[in-house]
């Protein structure tokens, strides 16, 4: 494995409310078949035991259902590692991405905003995904006094979990209708928990999206946030055939981590299952490395790196690899 470090300007959710540093490790998964690489990005915020518990669980020969998906992944990379070839050969890329705010008063505020995103536009994205739940009565006043600045944009919403009932349908009911039009769906406003969104349902016209949990709440989130770093292809073909719309997402990880997701995507599109415009380019969250400078955007899709399997050859022959034990 080899352990790195992605910084952030601001926290990435109203979860880690302080934190900008987010640690992962890189694994080299070498068998008698051959090597593949995949990525390994707890989030303790939403769940997920830490790094040194799923490390220890991997070299147990016991990963937990993080590691796991890791594992699975880097199977991936390695079976066209063995080709010689892309692991995107012959597939169709995912569709454009929304790009994610979380810096909002550098991003959308004053003249350095209104560059930000015209530079956003011209480039092909047409969807901003914000990051809230910190202070829901801040936030509506903030995108009322930006409302001007997004009209060219569809919005799409994150609360993580982190309001009321109450507090949610006051949020709606504080935006003008001009405002509410734009937005695309908003995710996870509430806990998930099945009475809290049936009951929410019945008094929020909002469309809403649902990233973790029950199946029982799916009826009641016509989109779905497929995260392939910890949910397997099946869940997103099952929710797919029950008439959700997919918005396939990385897990805000390594870029490596990112690509396995735009793979796991393409797979899954060449299958037959359509995808909405998705969250795949999240290298854009953190100060810039040398993976995510390989990547390249194309009329707001994210271009997987040159090389074989998942690309970054040379990068990942580079890294300090050290033997798990």
């Amino acid at each position: 494995m080899s352990h790195y470090v992605l910084r952030s300007r601001r926290p990435l959710s109203a979860l880690s409310s302080s934190a900008t540093e987010r640690h992962g490790a890189l694994l080299r998964i070498e068998t008698d078949a051959g090597v593949g690489y995949s990525d390994l990005h707890p989030w303790f915020e939403l769940g997920d035991q830490n790094l040194s518990i799923q490390l220890k669980a991997l070299t147990s020969g016991k990963p937990l259902s993080l590691g796991a998906r890791s594992l699975e992944l880097a199977e991936l990379d390695r079976q066209a590692r063995n080709l010689g070839q892309s692991a995107f050969a012959g597939l169709p890329l995912p569709p454009g991405n929304h790009r994610l705010i979380i810096d909002r008063e550098l991003e959308l505020n004053g003249n350095a905003g209104a560059e930000y995103l015209q530079q956003l536009l011209t480039t092909g994205v047409q969807t901003l995904k914000l990051k809230l739940g910190s202070d829901w009565r801040r936030e509506a006043v903030f995108l009322m006094d930006c409302e001007a600045r997004l009209q060219s944009f569809r919005l799409r919403l994150d609360f993580n979990g982190q309001l009321g009932r109450d507090e949610f349908l006051a949020f709606l009911e504080a935006l003008p209708v001009s405002l509410r039009e734009t937005i695309e769906f908003i995710e996870d406003p509430i806990p998930l928990e099945v009475n809290g969104w049936n009951e929410l349902v019945e008094r929020s016209s909002a469309t809403l999206a649902l990233d973790r949990g029950s199946e029982n709440l799916a009826a009641h989130a016509p989109w779905m946030i497929w995260k392939p770093a910890v949910q397997k292809p099946e869940i997103a073909r099952r929710r797919a055939s029950m008439g959700s719309k997919i918005c396939v997402t990385s897990y805000l990880d390594h870029p490596v981590g990112q690509v396995d997701a735009m793979l796991e995507a393409a797979r899954l599109m060449s299958s037959g299952v359509a995808l909405e415009i998705g969250g795949l380019a999240s290298h854009f969250s953190y100060e810039a490395n040398e993976f995510s400078e390989s990547l390249s955007c194309h009329g707001g899709k994210v271009l997987p790196a040159p090389g074989t399997g998942i690309g970054f050859d040379e990068l990942l022959a580079a890294q300090d690899w050290q033997e798990l034990k």
